[in-house]
Protein backbone atom coordinates (compact mmCIF):
# COMPACT_ATOMS: atom_id res chain seq x y z
CA UNK A 1 0.00 0.00 0.00
CA UNK A 2 1.76 3.17 -1.17
CA UNK A 3 1.11 6.37 0.75
CA UNK A 4 2.26 9.52 -0.99
CA UNK A 5 3.90 12.38 0.83
CA UNK A 6 1.63 15.25 0.00
CA UNK A 7 2.86 18.83 0.04
CA UNK A 8 0.24 21.24 1.36
CA UNK A 9 2.30 24.37 0.74
CA UNK A 10 0.61 26.89 -1.51
CA UNK A 11 1.99 30.16 -2.81
CA UNK A 12 -0.93 32.31 -3.97
CA UNK A 13 1.42 35.00 -5.23
CA UNK A 14 2.41 32.75 -8.13
CA UNK A 15 -1.06 33.33 -9.59
CA UNK A 16 -0.60 37.11 -9.87
CA UNK A 17 0.03 38.18 -13.45
CA UNK A 18 3.27 40.08 -14.03
CA UNK A 19 1.44 43.30 -14.93
CA UNK A 20 0.02 43.49 -11.37
CA UNK A 21 3.39 43.17 -9.61
CA UNK A 22 3.10 46.73 -8.27
CA UNK A 23 -0.59 46.53 -7.21
CA UNK A 24 -0.23 46.97 -3.44
CA UNK A 25 -3.94 46.53 -2.58
CA UNK A 26 -4.21 43.34 -4.62
CA UNK A 27 -1.06 41.98 -2.97
CA UNK A 28 -2.48 42.84 0.48
CA UNK A 29 -5.63 40.82 -0.32
CA UNK A 30 -3.47 37.91 -1.50
CA UNK A 31 -1.35 38.15 1.66
CA UNK A 32 -4.48 37.87 3.86
CA UNK A 33 -5.62 34.85 1.87
CA UNK A 34 -2.13 33.32 2.10
CA UNK A 35 -2.06 33.85 5.89
CA UNK A 36 -5.50 32.26 6.27
CA UNK A 37 -4.42 29.28 4.20
CA UNK A 38 -1.14 28.84 6.10
CA UNK A 39 -2.81 29.01 9.52
CA UNK A 40 -6.05 27.10 8.92
CA UNK A 41 -6.33 25.16 5.68
CA UNK A 42 -2.84 23.66 5.64
CA UNK A 43 -3.20 22.24 9.18
CA UNK A 44 -6.72 20.98 8.42
CA UNK A 45 -5.53 19.11 5.32
CA UNK A 46 -2.57 17.57 7.15
CA UNK A 47 -4.78 16.51 10.08
CA UNK A 48 -7.39 15.10 7.70
CA UNK A 49 -4.75 13.10 5.83
CA UNK A 50 -3.20 11.73 9.05
CA UNK A 51 -6.44 11.04 10.96
CA UNK A 52 -8.80 9.92 8.18
CA UNK A 53 -7.28 9.25 4.77
CA UNK A 54 -4.13 7.32 5.76
CA UNK A 55 -5.32 3.93 7.02
CA UNK A 56 -1.95 3.35 8.72
CA UNK A 57 -2.39 6.38 11.03
CA UNK A 58 -6.17 6.91 11.06
CA UNK A 59 -7.79 7.77 14.37
CA UNK A 60 -10.84 5.96 15.71
CA UNK A 61 -13.04 8.40 13.76
CA UNK A 62 -11.01 7.80 10.58
CA UNK A 63 -11.33 4.05 10.99
CA UNK A 64 -15.11 4.49 11.31
CA UNK A 65 -15.09 6.44 8.02
CA UNK A 66 -13.13 3.63 6.36
CA UNK A 67 -15.59 1.15 7.84
CA UNK A 68 -18.52 3.03 6.28
CA UNK A 69 -16.76 3.16 2.90
CA UNK A 70 -15.96 -0.57 2.98
CA UNK A 71 -19.30 -1.47 4.57
CA UNK A 72 -17.65 -3.15 7.56
CA UNK A 73 -18.97 -2.23 10.97
CA UNK A 74 -16.59 -2.55 13.92
CA UNK A 75 -16.91 -6.25 14.78
CA UNK A 76 -17.42 -7.66 18.26
CA UNK A 77 -16.24 -10.85 19.90
CA UNK A 78 -16.81 -12.70 23.13
CA UNK A 79 -13.94 -12.95 25.63
CA UNK A 80 -13.20 -15.91 27.90
CA UNK A 81 -15.55 -14.53 30.56
CA UNK A 82 -18.45 -14.18 28.13
CA UNK A 83 -18.24 -10.37 27.80
CA UNK A 84 -18.99 -8.84 24.40
CA UNK A 85 -16.04 -6.65 23.33
CA UNK A 86 -15.65 -4.38 20.29
CA UNK A 87 -12.51 -4.65 18.15
CA UNK A 88 -10.01 -2.07 19.38
CA UNK A 89 -8.45 0.37 16.90
CA UNK A 90 -5.47 -1.88 16.09
CA UNK A 91 -7.67 -4.90 15.41
CA UNK A 92 -10.10 -2.86 13.30
CA UNK A 93 -7.22 -1.25 11.37
CA UNK A 94 -5.74 -4.70 10.62
CA UNK A 95 -9.12 -5.96 9.39
CA UNK A 96 -9.74 -2.87 7.23
CA UNK A 97 -6.25 -3.04 5.69
CA UNK A 98 -6.81 -6.67 4.82
CA UNK A 99 -10.21 -5.98 3.24
CA UNK A 100 -8.78 -3.15 1.09
CA UNK A 101 -6.08 -5.50 -0.19
CA UNK A 102 -8.41 -8.49 -0.66
CA UNK A 103 -10.89 -6.41 -2.69
CA UNK A 104 -8.11 -5.60 -5.17
CA UNK A 105 -6.29 -8.92 -5.49
CA UNK A 106 -6.83 -12.11 -7.46
CA UNK A 107 -7.34 -15.14 -5.20
CA UNK A 108 -4.34 -17.12 -6.47
CA UNK A 109 -1.77 -18.84 -4.25
CA UNK A 110 0.91 -16.39 -5.36
CA UNK A 111 -1.17 -13.31 -4.51
CA UNK A 112 -2.33 -14.84 -1.20
CA UNK A 113 1.30 -15.50 -0.27
CA UNK A 114 2.13 -11.89 -1.22
CA UNK A 115 -0.76 -10.79 1.01
CA UNK A 116 0.61 -12.80 3.95
CA UNK A 117 4.06 -11.40 3.33
CA UNK A 118 2.70 -7.84 3.38
CA UNK A 119 0.59 -8.35 6.49
CA UNK A 120 2.98 -10.43 8.59
CA UNK A 121 6.49 -10.28 7.09
CA UNK A 122 7.78 -8.70 10.30
CA UNK A 123 6.63 -11.82 12.20
CA UNK A 124 8.39 -14.54 10.21
CA UNK A 125 7.72 -16.76 7.21
CA UNK A 126 4.02 -17.33 6.65
CA UNK A 127 2.52 -19.08 3.65
CA UNK A 128 -0.45 -20.86 2.17
CA UNK A 129 -0.44 -24.42 0.79
CA UNK A 130 -2.75 -25.87 -1.88
CA UNK A 131 -3.89 -29.33 -0.69
CA UNK A 132 -5.23 -30.12 -4.21
CA UNK A 133 -8.66 -31.17 -2.97
CA UNK A 134 -10.42 -27.80 -2.98
CA UNK A 135 -8.69 -26.94 0.30
CA UNK A 136 -5.91 -24.57 1.23
CA UNK A 137 -3.96 -24.40 4.46
CA UNK A 138 -2.57 -21.23 6.01
CA UNK A 139 0.62 -21.80 8.00
CA UNK A 140 1.71 -19.03 10.35
CA UNK A 141 5.17 -19.27 11.87
CA UNK A 142 4.37 -16.94 14.75
CA UNK A 143 2.03 -17.31 17.67
CA UNK A 144 -0.52 -14.47 17.36
CA UNK A 145 -1.45 -12.30 20.28
CA UNK A 146 -5.00 -12.62 21.55
CA UNK A 147 -5.84 -9.42 19.62
CA UNK A 148 -4.39 -10.80 16.36
CA UNK A 149 -6.06 -14.18 16.90
CA UNK A 150 -9.49 -12.53 17.07
CA UNK A 151 -8.84 -10.82 13.71
CA UNK A 152 -7.38 -14.00 12.15
CA UNK A 153 -10.58 -15.90 12.83
CA UNK A 154 -12.71 -13.18 11.25
CA UNK A 155 -14.08 -14.68 8.00
CA UNK A 156 -13.19 -11.51 6.03
CA UNK A 157 -9.50 -11.56 6.99
CA UNK A 158 -8.02 -14.60 5.22
CA UNK A 159 -8.58 -14.58 1.46
CA UNK A 160 -9.49 -17.75 -0.39
CA UNK A 161 -10.73 -18.69 -3.84
CA UNK A 162 -14.48 -19.21 -4.13
CA UNK A 163 -15.65 -22.66 -3.12
CA UNK A 164 -12.38 -23.56 -1.40
CA UNK A 165 -12.19 -24.64 2.23
CA UNK A 166 -9.43 -23.15 4.34
CA UNK A 167 -7.63 -24.27 7.45
CA UNK A 168 -5.39 -22.20 9.71
CA UNK A 169 -2.36 -23.69 11.45
CA UNK A 170 -0.26 -21.71 13.89
CA UNK A 171 3.24 -23.00 14.61
CA UNK A 172 4.00 -22.23 18.23
CA UNK A 173 7.79 -22.27 18.65
CA UNK A 174 7.51 -23.11 22.33
CA UNK A 175 5.58 -26.34 21.71
CA UNK A 176 6.66 -27.46 18.22
CA UNK A 177 9.53 -29.87 17.59
CA UNK A 178 12.56 -28.43 15.86
CA UNK A 179 16.30 -28.90 15.44
CA UNK A 180 19.02 -27.46 17.66
CA UNK A 181 19.37 -23.64 17.49
CA UNK A 182 15.94 -23.30 15.84
CA UNK A 183 14.46 -21.98 19.11
CA UNK A 184 11.94 -24.85 18.96
CA UNK A 185 11.73 -27.82 21.33
CA UNK A 186 14.22 -30.74 21.18
CA UNK A 187 13.44 -34.49 21.34
CA UNK A 188 11.13 -35.58 24.18
CA UNK A 189 10.04 -31.97 24.75
CA UNK A 190 8.10 -30.70 21.74
CA UNK A 191 5.24 -32.18 19.76
CA UNK A 192 5.25 -33.02 16.06
CA UNK A 193 2.83 -31.01 13.98
CA UNK A 194 0.36 -33.33 12.34
CA UNK A 195 -3.22 -33.42 11.16
CA UNK A 196 -5.55 -36.22 12.21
Amino acid sequence: MKIYNLDYNLNLFLSILWQYDNAKKLKAIFQKQQNFYDINVKKFLQDWFDNVFNLQTASSFGLSVWGKILDIERPTYQDSEGNIINYNDNQYRLLLKSVVIIYNMPKTLESINDYLDFMFSHLGDNYVIDLNNMEIKYVLSFFPTSEELVVLYNPKFLPKPAGVKLELIVLNDEETFGFNDSEMQPFNQGTFLYKV
